[in-house]
């Protein structure tokens, strides 16, 4: 490395001696203990409905791992997101477990303890202060904002790209700093490959390398951009296959950001960045989805303005101290990593959140370790002192980080705790409409259903034109056996989306148990006529037919409500009813167990009574 004047004081004795391999290796045992432990009450979390279900339910090739699914992962785009080697990962995770929470969590774990390894041997590698590294490592595994990208079973793709991206540097900077051999070049191209396959954040490696150039102070500029050609190509491949999924192009198109001017988003920016470097020495409060702020006639909440200018100031202060290479190094790493999740192209609705700062953070927390060794160095007077000075620190720091991250893990608990929680740290606005209706989804599964109509009438509050929140009150009204209330939900659902199939079918039933027959046979001809594979539809239309005497038409009804669901209990415990009738007891039967073993308590009784 080169000799150059640091921002950080010269330290006048040296710590090599504190610090054998194998009192290196025990820390990180130690710290990969400490953080297992921490972390092990989310072992047994269930997936959530936040994004998590939907990798198991929407994409039936990770459910069945193949070589042609493996194929798949690779040429398809995932929940809007193009990250093959993650969901391969989701798909052997299934292939051998199941949903098992256990598994899915573990693996992600098991990517942060092998990150936080990485993090020391990067770190120790560059700076050659084995307790600068270890400060990093130990800031990296216990910071509360990395509670995210490890507990939140989607954003594995955080810790996935992570790994691979520091294997990459390791690999590029024994290539840069040693003999130059090729072989370390591909490898860390390699690992940069695996890291754009897990996440396309990874686009910013090249800028680091070229980073890691400055640094050490290469000084062939030709040979060092032409080394770096292969990663920059790759990096623009990946931005166009990102950005070349329609949906992403859609959200793109009508992004949050086109509420807001040009000098908008430059506050916005401003805002963004000093969230997370308050967050960063600060990590409380913390939330699963951050909204974008809502603009008034008088402009942003004044808070962005003031944000933007701090950032001004210290954008200031960096570049009086420029020639500081530990400065430039620490505060690029974080900035080029971040920057590809500023919103300045943005296409999430969330304005921050936890798991882009994963990697980032690490610029941030060499300069802070590179600080306290050399605030040690120069102001304790002996060695010994200063194990003792960084012991103490490693003790509050630890406690509070620890507390944090054991706090923060709670909220992802469950769909309750994770809901409450974006709900507690959010204002009331029309896009965490949806998050009340979550968490009303969990009251209704959980039979609280008077906390599950509360929430689904906060969600009609702030979003009325969503016509979900009116279907789901209409079943809680009719679990409550209040079909009165049912009708003008339903009512309201179909005036906003007229050509929804699954609305009549569903006011067909609310005016089968208020006795309208006649308008229950209209909502079911309609919903029929709308979608004709809609089994509730041809259910609800046979239990009219049936009470008509019309034995056979209601038979070919449920015989097509089984045959578009054929996981619908009711459906076939209404056709051996039906077949009961017409002295078919063998078929009866049949369909009264296959109901039963479906969960229809009725047929299991039915079958109880008649059947042998």
């Amino acid at each position: 490395m080169p000799v150059h004047r640091s921002f950080f004081i010269s330290e006048p004795f040296s710590m090599e001696h504190f610090f054998s391999e194998k009192k290196i290796f025990f820390f990180l045992a130690a710290l990969c203990i400490l953080t297992t432990l921490l972390y092990s009450g989310m072992l047994n979390y269930p997936i959530t409905t936040n994004d998590d279900i939907v990798f198991f339910t929407k994409y039936p090739e990770i459910l069945n791992l193949s070589w042609n699914s493996i194929g798949r992962y690779f040429s398809s785009y995932h929940a809007s997101l193009y990250q093959p080697l993650t969901v391969l990962t989701f798909a052997i995770n299934y292939h051998f477990t199941g949903t098992s929470p256990l598994s899915l969590h573990l693996v992600n774990l098991i990517f942060h303890l092998i990150n936080i390894i990485l993090v020391f041997f990067f770190f120790n590698n560059l700076l050659k202060k084995p307790l600068v590294a270890i400060l990093i490592a130990f800031l990296f595994a216990l910071h509360p904002m990395n509670v995210e990208a490890v507990t939140w079973i989607s954003a594995r793709s955080s810790t996935m790209y992570a790994c691979f991206y520091l294997l990459s540097l390791i690999f590029y900077l024994r290539y840069s700093k040693g003999s130059q051999q090729i072989h370390l070049l591909f490898l860390s191209l390699l690992f940069f490959i695996l890291s754009l396959f897990s996440k396309v954040q990874a686009v910013t490696l090249p800028l680091v390398l070229l980073l890691l150039d400055y640094y050490t102070n290469r000084r062939n500029l030709k040979v060092v951009l032409i080394e770096k050609l292969p990663f920059l190509i790759l990096s623009l491949v990946f931005i166009i296959i990102a950005f070349s999924n329609s949906e992403t192009s859609t959200v793109y198109t009508h992004s949050k950001l086109k509420l807001f001017t040009t000098f908008d988003i430059l506050f916005l920016n401003g805002g963004s960045l000093f969230f997370y470097l308050q967050k960063f020495l600060v990590p409380v409060d913390l939330s699963a989805v951050y909204l974008f702020p809502v603009k008034t006639n008088s402009g942003l909440p004044a808070g962005y303005y003031c944000y933007t200018c701090l950032i001004l100031v210290l954008g200031i202060l960096i570049y009086r101290f420029r020639k500081n290479r530990d400065l430039i190094l620490g505060v690029g790493i974080f900035l080029l990593a971040i920057s590809i999740n500023l919103p300045l192209i943005s296409v999430r609705s969330v304005i921050v959140a936890d798991r882009y700062a994963y990697f980032p953070f690490l610029g941030l927390m060499m300069l802070v370790a590179l600080f306290l060794h050399s605030f040690g160095c120069n102001h304790l007077s002996s060695g010994r002192k200063y194990i003792q000075g960084v012991t103490l620190f490693l003790l509050l720091y630890g406690s509070f980080y620890a507390y944090e991250t054991w706090e923060a893990n709670k909220k992802w608990e469950n769909d309750l705790t994770l809901s409450t929680n974006i709900i507690d740290r959010n204002p009331p606005v029309p896009s965490i409409a949806k998050i009340y209706r979550k968490r009303g989804n969990y009251f209704a599964s959980h039979q609280m259903l008077k906390e599950a109509v509360s929430d689904y009438s906060k969600a009609i509050e702030l979003d009325p034109e969503n016509t979900d929140s009116f279907i789901k009150r209409a079943y809680i009204y009719l679990q409550l056996n209040d079909p009165e209330k049912a009708l003008p939900d339903l009512d309201k659902g179909i005036e906003n989306k007229p050509d929804a199939s699954v609305l009549y079918s569903t006011r067909a039933m609310v005016k089968l148990n208020t006795g309208d027959a006649l308008g229950a046979w209209a909502d079911c001809n309609k919903s029929l006529a709308l979608d004709s594979a809609n089994a509730e539809a041809y259910n609800f239309r046979a239990i009219l037919k049936f009470r008509s005497k019309d034995i056979h038409g209601a038979e070919l009804d449920l015989r097509s409500a089984v045959r578009f669901n054929n996981q619908y209990a009711e459906a076939y415990k209404n056709l051996g009813t039906v077949l009961f009738q017409v002295n078919n007891l063998t078929q009866a039967c049949y369909y009264w167990k296959t109901a039963a073993r479906l969960g229809n308590r009725e047929a299991a009784q039915l079958v109880r009574s008649n059947c042998r």
